[in-house]
């Protein structure tokens, strides 16, 4: 009858192939935790993966929804400026409109003057008109 360490040695000599001995030693080096899955206010650039923030504003200026957005507010007709709860110098914006036709609204950066927001317009023929839109941020952590 065999005991427990004795199928263990054979569990382990069978595991091992002959001249394998040393390779697995990387293998055994230890690793570094992973990130932790979250959306951070303050990105490290060391962390991998993205944010993903989003809004949707209505024609009005008022925060529907949104995952990270914290404000919003129509500064005139067509016009608004969408806060975030951090640093979006670094992120890249995508936003559209509720309408199929007209053009899409833009979305301007504000750089030092604002780090945590950005300006979102509608142009439609000679000047500014109002819609309701979503927006979209990806940024790094």
């Amino acid at each position: 009858m065999k005991t427990a360490a004795a199928c263990m040695i054979a569990l382990v000599t069978l595991s091992t192939p002959a001249g394998a001995a040393g390779q697995d030693d990387a293998l055994k080096a230890p690793r570094p935790a992973p990130p932790a899955a979250r959306a951070s206010t303050t990105p490290n650039p060391s962390d991998l993966g993205a944010a993903i923030m989003s809004a949707e504003v209505d024609a009005g200026g008022t925060l529907l929804i949104g995952e990270g957005a914290v404000s919003s507010v129509r500064t005139g007709a067509g016009q608004y400026q969408v806060g975030f709860g951090r640093d979006v110098r670094n992120c890249a914006f995508s936003a559209t409109n509720q309408s199929v036709s007209g053009n899409p609204p833009f979305v301007q950066k504000y750089g030092a003057e604002w780090l945590e927001g950005v300006f979102v317009g509608h142009l439609e023929g000679s000047g500014y008109s109002d819609t309701r839109f979503y927006l979209i941020a990806v940024c790094g952590r």
